[in-house]
């Protein structure tokens, strides 16, 4: 017995686990080692020695075991309670958790406001539907009445100020109020000085007389990009017969590819989508779209190379010296080239063409239904709709824009004012489209009278 008291009372300190520091806890180890020696020693072969530990002091960590192996609650089990109705049938809210399942009127309630603003959202979505479609036709009835008016304007002042020419290389010019033949007189021309004038190129022109007003670099050969779009409309115009208008006509794979391999301006068309010859004209202007002026050159001409041929032997006969295409959309070719002066030639020659005249001078249009597109592509005219919020004292009624990255953003106009003078504008170069269009604006509010 002596033996063990030695034991049970032998001062040792307990050696310190590595890396508890001063958070170990503080117990009394001898003390706590006696008396497990004591129950033990005391307890018999069939007791039942966890008792022996109930009162024994536990050390006190700052993380509870038994708190880590805790299940999971979800989150109804977790607060569930406040959904609960009492079993007794009372409808009051329950302040503990007691049942399993979840009121059934509040998901009722929370699915009839999700059904309540889905009914708003679509009512409100099919009333701003609707009102957006009245103000289109409204724009379109109002662009209508402005461009008959117009029509009539310049019916009425051709036959008030007839060409002087008495037989017009022509006839169509003395018809439309322009002068005749494709030369400019650049006699009087001055220069344009002014500061806020962007464009790096630029001409504006009397429609009537052919005088060159004004002018910056107006003879420099440039790259004309989309404005070549012109000439592909009046070659096209001039060899087809109205009666062909109506054709059908395939958009294939090789024409929208051309439009993205060259990355030119889309109208929108499909692969194998069937359209109209009309289609495409409206297609080559209004929108730029490269896919319809590569599909109309070649049911013209049966590839693009041959319609080409027939673009330059245009130019010739127009007279245009310095301009020459190797394309039929305007995308940049070193070989391919105009001036800001010829340019304004092609788009009068253009404007003596009634198809020509008509397609230039449209806000909007809307192609035929097809199978890719059962309402048909709606296309517009950019810069005629834009310009018009910009300029008031004249009529810009036709125009053409054009952007490769050596030409910046061009275009070519004409701009009928209250006096029946008209006035034809190119320029080229500019830093961006609204640059483009100011630019326009300035040329004809400072020169157009």
């Amino acid at each position: 017995m002596a033996k063990l008291d030695i034991d049970v009372n032998r001062r040792k300190e307990p050696k310190r686990p590595e890396g508890l520091g001063n958070n170990r806890p503080n117990l009394d180890y001898d003390a706590d080692r006696e008396r497990r020696f004591r129950m033990r020693m005391q307890s018999g072969p069939g007791s039942n020695r966890q008792e022996a530990y109930d009162d024994a002091p536990r050390p006190k960590h700052k993380k509870n075991g038994a708190k880590k192996n805790k299940p999971k609650q979800s989150f109804f089990e977790k607060y569930g309670s406040m959904f609960m109705v009492d079993d007794d049938g009372d409808d009051s809210i329950r302040s503990d958790y007691s049942g399993s399942g979840v009121d059934r009127r509040l998901i009722f309630i929370v699915v009839g406001i999700i059904v309540i603003l889905g009914l708003i959202m679509f009512v409100g979505g099919r009333i701003s539907s609707a009102r957006k479609e009245k103000l289109a036709a409204a724009e379109r009835e109002r662009q209508e009445a402005e461009y008959q008016a117009w029509l009539q304007s310049a019916s009425a002042n051709a036959i008030a100020e007839p060409s002087p020419a008495p037989k017009p290389e022509n006839p169509k010019a003395a018809e439309y109020g322009l002068f005749t033949g494709y030369e400019l007189d650049y006699s009087s021309a001055v220069a344009i000085n002014n500061p806020e004038f962007v464009s790096q190129y630029g001409i504006i022109i009397d429609a009537k007389t052919g005088r060159v007003i004004a002018e910056k670099n107006g003879q420099t050969v440039v790259s004309p990009a989309s404005m070549t779009k012109m000439m592909t409309l009046l070659v096209a115009v001039e060899n087809i017969p109205e009666s062909k208008l109506d054709d059908k006509v395939t958009v294939t794979r090789e024409d929208t590819d051309y439009a993205y391999v060259n990355d030119l301006s889309s109208a929108g068309y499909d692969a194998d989508e069937v359209t109209t010859v009309r289609d495409l004209m409206y297609g080559t202007i209004l929108p730029s779209g490269g896919e319809a002026s590569h599909a109309l050159a070649v049911y013209v001409a049966g590839s693009e190379e041959a319609f080409v041929e027939l673009m330059n032997k245009k130019a010739a006969e127009l007279g245009l010296a310095n301009t020459h295409f190797t394309n039929v959309s305007g995308f940049y070719n070193e070989n391919h080239h105009s001036t800001v002066g010829e340019v304004a030639i092609i788009l009068k020659a253009c404007m003596e063409n009634d198809l020509c005249r008509t397609v230039m001078s449209a806000h909007t249009y809307t192609t035929t239904p097809s199978e890719q597109h059962e309402e048909g592509l709606e296309i517009s005219n950019w810069f005629l709709r834009r310009i018009e919020d910009k300029y008031t004292d004249g009529l810009v009624y036709a125009a053409k824009t054009g952007f490769v990255y050596d030409s910046g953003n061009c275009s070519a106009s004409l701009n009928q004012m209250p006096s029946g003078n008209q006035y034809i504008c190119v320029t080229v170069n500019a830093t961006s489209a609204w640059a483009c269009i100011f630019d326009h604006v300035r040329l004809y509010t400072e020169y157009a009278k």
